[in-house]
């Protein structure tokens, strides 16, 4: 690999890293929790509690980057992380999918792209998206139908985007709940022991 490209095992073995610190820091905080209780609304357990939902909630964005760069005959996607590089090979994609939703005003929209050395990568860039088009030609990789839809440029009619919208909502809130619920359930489990 060229010195601009990171090596596939370094970044999956950062990303596993960063993921179960996260993890360890959340349970750690809810465990806490539980241990101090949380019976006042803005006491020092509930604080520890929505602590660690959003210490959980924060582990999807270890594959997003602000700014991608793909080499010179198109074939590997390179771009930091919150975990340090990543590159995608684009002729060994896995799978193509998109992720949408409501981000600070705006509407958040990057492909997640993964290889088969297991990197992954998520990018909002449209000279990333001619070069995923191009591999996925000759490549097999799996394409969701939004992702399709995004690099084939064809929009969903007025009516199925505000469903999908509504659907993405109360997706991202069923989500956020169900993350404080397991962490009141165990802080409340651990503080009865």
């Amino acid at each position: 690999m060229g010195e601009h490209l990171a090596p596939p095992r370094q970044a999956r073995l950062r990303a596993r890293i960063a993921f179960w610190a996260a993890v360890a820091v959340a349970s750690g905080m809810t465990i806490a929790a539980g241990r101090i209780g949380f019976d006042e609304q803005d006491g020092p357990g509930m604080t520890l509690v929505v602590l660690a939902m959003v210490t959980f909630a924060l582990l999807i964005a270890l594959p997003f980057c602000n700014h991608a760069r793909i080499d010179r005959d198109k074939r590997y996607v390179t771009a930091k992380t919150v975990t340090g590089l990543r590159t995608i090979d684009l002729h060994a994609l896995t799978r193509v999918w998109r992720l949408r939703g409501p981000s600070e005003g705006q509407t958040l929209d990057h492909l997640m792209l993964t290889d088969r050395h297991g990197v992954r990568l998520a990018v909002n860039d449209p000279e990333v998206d001619a070069a995923v088009r191009k591999a996925l030609r000759t490549g097999e990789a799996k394409v969701s139908a939004g992702a399709r839809r995004r690099l084939d440029g064809t929009v969903l009619p007025l009516p199925l985007r505000v469903a999908a919208g509504v659907a993405q909502l109360v997706g991202s809130a069923l989500w956020i709940m169900g993350i404080l619920f397991a962490v009141i359930v165990v802080a409340g489990t651990v503080g009865e022991l």
